[in-house]
């Protein structure tokens, strides 16, 4: 049973991650401020592995000098053991916790604790597994030292917030390819055959704004933003803002080439 406070903690922390601001260059910042915000932990940490080339890219909340011998140590003996394998087959994608494997008594006698976690002075692990399109694996994980261990209530809050990883990083992802291809402009969506207020409202959208900033911005009632986007979600056959959002940023890609479609 999760308590209602941990619940408008989420609410909170879901509605500060999808900012306006948030693009690929700022979303793993934004996304351990999220996590740190729904389950506390010591240390927040980010992987992103190519299995193509082995290269792996990480980030850490982490400001002691360790650090660097750590993540080395943990690169060197993370293949050994499937819950440290960046393989997101285990738990069926779903978050887990070191406990899930092995007692604190057998995970001290691992040599991965030895290398990297007895440095970082961290014992209980947790782990969200981010899907991509890319083929990259990318990882959070949340270290607790000295804390209480992690317990059903923070994997029930990990698995809520995983979907919301996912959906950021996809928004992430699709603002900052559509802002680096184009220079995206209300009147692009005329194109696709909108209306210059349902463009307008469209860009706006992309923006990352509230239908009530739209409403303020268009200088409209917010109940006409939302006849506005009823009209977008008929017209794209999408069922939710962030599936029009991705749709609208991928329709401006798309119409900024040569021969651009209309719907």
């Amino acid at each position: 049973m999760v308590a209602e406070s941990s619940l408008e903690k989420l609410s909170k922390a879901t509605l500060e991650l999808y900012t306006p601001e948030l693009h690929a260059g700022n979303w793993v910042e934004h996304a351990f401020r999220f996590l740190l915000a729904v389950v506390p932990a010591d240390m927040a940490n980010y992987g992103n592995l190519d299995p193509k080339t082995g290269v792996m890219k990480a980030k850490t909340t982490c400001d002691g000098s360790d650090w660097d011998r750590a993540v080395t140590g943990f690169g060197q003996c993370m293949k050994k053991y499937s819950f440290f394998n960046f393989d997101p087959a285990v738990n069926q994608g779903r978050p887990f916790f070191r406990s899930d494997f092995v007692s604190a008594r057998q995970f001290r006698d691992l040599d991965i604790y030895t290398e990297c976690f007895k440095i970082l002075q961290t014992m209980d692990h947790a782990a969200v597994h981010v899907p991509t399109r890319d083929g990259r694996l990318a990882w959070f994980a949340l270290e607790r030292g000295g804390r209480r261990n992690f317990d059903s209530r923070d994997r029930v809050l990990l698995t809520l917030a995983q979907e919301h990883l996912r959906n950021s990083f996809q928004l992430a992802t699709a603002r900052q390819q559509t802002r680096d291809a184009i220079p995206c402009d209300p009147a692009l969506y005329c194109n696709a055959g909108f209306t210059p207020r349902e463009s307008e409202v469209a860009y706006w959208l992309t923006e990352g704004k509230t239908n009530g900033e739209i409403g303020i911005l268009m200088r409209i009632q917010v109940q006409t933003v939302k006849g506005y986007l009823s009209k977008l979600f008929d017209r794209t056959g999408t069922g939710n803002r962030l599936a029009l959002t991705l749709m609208l940023l991928e329709l401006a890609r798309t119409l900024a080439r040569p021969h651009g479609i209309r719907l």
